[in-house]
């Protein structure tokens, strides 16, 4: 497989961050995630009903809200909420189809998929995007969707359901270049193991039942909010089970 970036623009708030929230402190949380962007594909058929102009303004409007994305790292510490943006990519592949990766999902073709790898890093923090998206055309008529953050300085722990939290108050950030504890946290090089990929595929009987499964008031729960429900709290009850 074969992809080729055909266009690449900044997408930028839709209005100017404010002047009072321009410096974004980071948590401790925040220092402490280890740094590689995190990439989610999302894949979409050919009866998708898709308009790239409207996922660029939708774009624009959500970073109005979750402004630090559209930032740059201004040291350890802040995130400098410059309005500079996120990076958009727009590729295609003519020797594929989407039933094709998606059947067989091999991380070389994935990766393709990527408008950035997760270990790739500017020379300059100030430089460093925060957040690229890549929208990749299928010949099948089908498209993926992959959205990129970087983890170690987006806001675990600030960002909560599309709402900025402030957790400072209750993880300040720390000097953790001479921190003697804090130091000893390895890197992914120095890591004693090596970091394997699993394939986990749910039918639509199975997730028909987590969503019927999920108590919730008036509105109906989405695929994507009861599967990762169900994902949070498989990961709960394993962290519990690591502890007895």
């Amino acid at each position: 497989m074969k992809a080729e970036i055909v266009h690449k623009e900044t997408i930028k708030p839709c209005s100017p961050t404010p002047l009072s929230k321009r410096d974004y402190k980071l948590s401790l949380i925040d220092q402490l995630t280890p740094g590689p962007y995190v990439p989610i594909i999302l894949f979409y058929d050919s009866n998708t009903k898709f308009s790239l102009e409207h996922l660029k303004k939708s774009l624009s409007k959500t970073l109005t809200y979750m402004y630090p994305l559209a930032g740059r790292i201004k040291d350890e510490f802040t995130i400098k909420c410059n309005d500079e943006g996120v990076d958009f990519l727009e590729a295609n592949v003519s020797n594929f189809t989407l039933s094709n990766i998606v059947n067989d999902p091999k991380i070389e073709n994935l990766c393709q998929l990527l408008p950035c790898q997760p270990h790739d890093r500017c020379k300059s923090p100030s430089e460093q995007v925060l957040l690229a998206v890549q929208i990749t055309k299928f010949p099948c008529g089908g498209i993926s969707i992959l959205n990129q953050e970087s983890d170690q300085e987006m806001i675990n722990g600030g960002i909560d359901n599309g709402f900025i939290v402030d957790v400072t108050g209750i993880f300040p950030p720390r000097d953790v270049a001479n921190d003697p504890l804090l130091t000893m946290i390895p890197t992914q090089e120095e890591l004693p193991f090596k970091i394997s990929m699993k394939r986990f595929i749910f039918d639509n009987s199975k997730i028909t039942i987590l969503i019927q499964s999920c108590p919730i008031d008036e509105r109906c729960v989405t695929r994507v909010e009861a599967l990762s429900a169900f994902l949070w709290i498989i990961n709960y009850i394993n962290m519990e089970g690591h502890k007895k």
